[in-house]
């Protein structure tokens, strides 16, 4: 939005109360009404100490005036944004948390009821497999939440789609919270991302190895449905049974444990994509900045590709868009990240290659 400049009776009085409440935290070199007639007001200058403790201090003068203060680096000069409004989120409902959840709890026993079955419903295996699925879901989700709520983030639980076993096999459509706040820095976009899908992996993967175990290694025949390897899961199956599957015409059978742990994996890997508000995206942005951007252009270009060999990355290149694949900068986009965050978020994304697979679901025949 181009700035343009504005006064009238009420702008002098505004604009000084605003002023009076970054004293010695900026100095103010130039102010700009952006939105009239008192929506958006700019103050460009530089911070007086470091923006991360100055963002703390104004957040709750701001607010006392009825603003939102937004913190913004434009090449060397800094920028604080003053945005009317201040953000109260309403009351969640837990009830709909605990009802979804209930539903989701039954379909995911049907689903596993039915898994491999060709005789009549194995329900201990369901509830097996739903009790491995739901603890990998419920922990990711736990883990942004609990994050969320240590930066101060307003935030609801856990919300379960359940889906019935004949249009989802796995019994659901995974879980979510929704943050109803905005994030203040990137310190905290970063925990809140990176939070569920390790989280999730340190329940996944544990999972997945006592079930590679627990599985037996069969003959294949006919037209098989197989599951994709990632380099993850192809080494641990090496490491388990002592040769790649699949190979020679076998590969694992896997029990309910060992696919509600594969499953752990495939929808890490998917929550990690770096695009848009995905988790990959909050931790992308929270390390690049605006850099993220052109990264999520070119995956959901890389997704489309991987699309002609799996139609299901259509789907995935699809819905970031929903959203905007441009992530919304935090409250205080100023703040870089730490060299431990960094390093972390470096390590992450090496994980995230550990456990992508190109190809999730392919049908092979064999003779």
């Amino acid at each position: 939005m181009d700035a343009v400049w504005y006064e009238s009776e009420w702008a002098p009085s505004m604009l000084d109360r605003l002023a009076v409440a970054l004293r010695g935290l900026f100095v103010i070199t130039e102010t700009r009404v952006l939105h009239p007639p008192d929506q958006v007001i700019a103050f460009e200058g530089y911070f007086q100490t470091d923006p991360e403790s100055a963002f703390e201090i104004l957040r709750p003068r701001f607010e006392a005036l009825g603003y939102t203060p937004i913190l913004r680096r434009h090449g060397q000069t800094d920028q604080i944004i003053a945005q009317a409004g201040v953000f109260r989120p309403a009351r969640s409902q837990p009830w709909i948390n605990l009802i979804l959840f209930l539903a989701t709890v039954a379909t995911t026993i049907w689903a596993g009821a039915l898994y491999g079955s060709e005789g009549p419903l194995n329900w201990t295996q369901g509830v097996t497999f739903a009790a491995a699925l739901l603890l990998i879901l419920g922990v990711h989700e736990m883990g942004h939440y609990v994050a969320a709520r240590l930066h101060r983030s307003e935030v609801t639980l856990p919300y379960f789609i359940p889906v019935p076993p004949w249009i989802g096999m796995l019994g659901t459509f995974g879980a979510f919270i929704q943050i109803r706040s905005p994030i203040r820095n990137r310190k905290a976009l970063f925990d809140i991302g990176i939070a569920g899908p390790l989280a999730g992996l340190a329940v996944a993967i544990p999972i997945l190895i006592y079930g590679l175990l627990t599985s037996p290694v069969v003959p294949l025949r006919g037209a098989v449905a197989l599951e994709g390897n990632s380099v993850l899961y192809w080494g641990l199956k090496v490491l388990i049974f002592g040769r790649p599957l699949p190979g020679d015409g076998f590969d694992v059978q896997l029990n309910v444990l060992a696919w509600a742990g594969w499953i752990g994996l495939l929808v890490t890997a998917f929550n990690l994509l770096p695009l848009g508000q995905l988790d990959g995206g909050h931790v992308l942005y929270a390390m690049l900045g605006r850099g993220a951007w052109r990264v999520s252009e070119i995956g959901v270009f890389v997704l489309l590709a991987l699309g002609l060999r799996w139609p299901g990355w259509f789907l995935w290149a699809f819905m970031p868009m929903l959203t905007g694949l441009r992530h919304p900068p935090p409250l205080n986009d100023i703040t870089p990240l730490d060299p431990i965050r960094q390093a972390i978020g470096w390590l992450t994304w090496i994980l995230f290659l550990l456990i992508f697979v190109p190809v999730p679901f392919s049908v092979v025949e064999f003779r």
